[in-house]
């Protein structure tokens, strides 16, 4: 896990895309976009298991995805890349969440990765505003992705930091 101070938010700047790409938020359908990006980079085996996933955990607050769910689109009109700005919740307590952030492989080296994380960071500005961090899950194989997270400000969570900020948090909403 890695967490980002959301004070350091203040001075987001969101990148502009390659000509011909454009940042796009969550309409109906895009569901199905979501779980094929999600099956071609490896996350799920099929499709079916995808949209079952995206079901159970996005559409379930479909009155949030608008807001959430972000995506680029390359010139031709195709989603290539996606992230959330989600959260996950532990009792009473709300963590926001960057969620699922994936590039197609045909389009990766592009600085698409950074530029729909970096997107989604400012969706927290809006839909989070009182947030202290902002978390992210990642893979240890993904040793790219984490050094992007890093030089973003993503710090490396150990369970003492998790702890601290839970404990931060639950004080704050008492």
């Amino acid at each position: 896990m890695m967490c980002l101070p959301f004070e350091d938010l203040e001075d987001l700047k969101v990148p502009v895309l390659p000509d011909g790409y454009s940042y796009k938020m969550f309409e109906s359908g895009d569901e199905i976009a979501w779980a094929k990006l999600e099956v071609l980079v490896g996350e799920f085996d099929c499709f079916k298991d995808a949209s079952a996933y995206f079901a159970k955990t996005f559409l379930t607050h479909e009155e949030l995805l608008a807001d959430r769910v972000c995506f680029i689109v390359n010139p031709e009109g195709e989603i290539v890349a996606t992230t959330s700005a989600w959260f996950k919740t532990n009792g009473d307590i709300r963590f926001p969440l960057i969620h699922w952030v994936s590039t197609s492989p045909k389009e990766q080296g592009k600085g698409l990765g950074k530029a729909i994380v970096l997107f989604a960071l400012s969706r927290f500005l809006v839909v989070e505003p009182d947030a202290d961090f902002i978390f992210l899950h990642t893979h240890t194989w993904a040793y790219k992705a984490v050094g992007m997270y890093q030089k973003m400000g993503f710090l490396c969570e150990t369970d003492w930091m998790f702890d601290l900020s839970l404990i931060h948090i639950s004080e704050r909403t008492r």
